[in-house]
């Protein structure tokens, strides 16, 4: 896929807009947000979708970190505006050609055997935290009335070759989610690309004026395909929407916690002492309203201490409050309870991943500067 993606110019183009921006972030920073509604008008998903959330399950929520494949980013969301939008002509062509071979079927949202097979032989592609079934990911029965839910069924004679979902606003719709056969007679037909191509020419049908894909990474990843679709406009965080060529004026929160981290990790080596970096997927949960200041709320941390009895010790740096801190902490009893979804394969590689909810014990010590914290460090150290 990257190959043909590199062919397009779509990935270099792309590459080219990661270099780092100035590093000023709007305030305040908070990293995850949450949101549950009760009901939910399709204009008021529009202005949900329109500030940069996301919708899953039940919930919409916006983040701005992700962790994942080794690392942590920043999403980058993205739009497409419909008002004067036209299929280039290599979107086109694909569609020429899958709809010579293809029926596709547009209608509400449903769930069958068929349609939940698909799902089962793509969950290996999903990264982070994984719904067990199609059925848990759109909660159709629960939800119905409050997300407006679609979805594009691709068909070869009876057989189910591609399936997407996505939610009707009053001037946009969301795609939710993309699915497709993987045996190797489908693989040039870009059934993954096509069933969104289907939805844009939807949208454009119903006289939308906005289509929401979801989110690219800040650097280069599978989600680039997306891309492919047409000139893009980006979320900014400061509330507005700038085409994709502008991304590069644009400061990311991953950078200015790269170096912040980076600062800490070259202090302790100076003064000799050992540490090992740790990614955390779990850090949303601790943004959960019932969860909220007593989890671990930090996608990175450094752990100064290993094969000690230190080891519950952490630091990490606060991106909301600007500031280094040191805290004891300790696994959550049964913390599998705290989330509905499994995780991904990735997750479990113990010398990447922590592997277990953290909630905290104590703060220990905080501090705006490296070298105090590293300082800090060395005296609990020597003691």
């Amino acid at each position: 896929m990257v190959q043909e993606l590199r062919k397009q110019g779509d990935v270099c183009k792309f590459r080219q807009l990661l270099i780092t921006g100035p590093n000023t972030l709007p305030h305040p920073i908070v990293l995850v947000q949450y949101y549950f509604p009760h009901s939910l008008s399709p204009a008021r998903l529009d202005r949900y979708l329109a500030s940069g959330w996301f919708r899953s399950a039940s919930m919409l929520y916006r983040l701005k970190l992700v962790c994942m494949e080794g690392d942590f980013h920043s999403p980058v969301n993205i739009r497409l505006k419909l008002g004067h939008y036209h299929f280039k002509k290599r979107l086109r062509k694909i569609m020429r050609r899958n709809e010579s071979r293809f029926r596709v079927e547009i209608g509400r949202a449903s769930i069958n055997q068929h349609k939940e097979r698909l799902y089962q032989q793509q969950k290996h592609r999903f990264r982070g935290f994984v719904f067990e079934s199609l059925l848990q990911f759109l909660q159709l029965d629960a939800y119905q009335q409050i997300f407006d839910t679609y979805e594009v069924c691709v068909y070869e004679g009876s057989r189910l070759v591609a399936l997407s979902y996505f939610d009707m606003g009053q001037h946009s719709i969301a795609s939710l989610i993309g699915l497709f056969d993987q045996a190797p007679a489908y693989k040039k037909y870009s059934l993954g690309l096509y069933t969104m191509l289907v939805e844009i020419d939807y949208a454009l049908a119903c006289g939308k004026r906005y289509y929401y894909p979801g989110y690219v990474l800040d650097r280069e990843s599978e989600f680039v395909i997306k891309l492919r679709l047409g000139d893009f406009e980006f979320y900014n965080w400061k509330g507005r929407w700038r085409p994709m060529e502008k991304f590069r004026e644009e400061p990311l929160l991953r950078h200015l916690l790269q170096d912040k981290i980076s600062a800490l990790k070259a202090c302790l080596r100076q003064k000799g002492i050992p540490y090992k970096q740790w990614l955390y997927p779990f850090f949303s949960i601790g943004y959960l309203e019932h969860h909220a200041s007593q989890l671990v709320r930090s996608v990175v941390f450094i752990s100064c201490f290993p094969a000690s009895k230190h080891q519950n010790i952490i630091i990490e740096y606060n991106v909301e409050e600007e500031i280094y801190q040191m805290s004891k902490v300790a696994p959550v009893p049964n913390y599998d309870e705290l989330i509905e979804t499994a995780i991904s394969v990735d997750f479990l590689d113990p010398e990447v991943y922590w592997p277990e909810v953290l909630g905290y014990e104590c703060s220990l010590y905080r501090h705006a500067q490296a070298e105090k914290m590293a300082e800090s460090v060395l005296a609990m150290y020597n003691w």
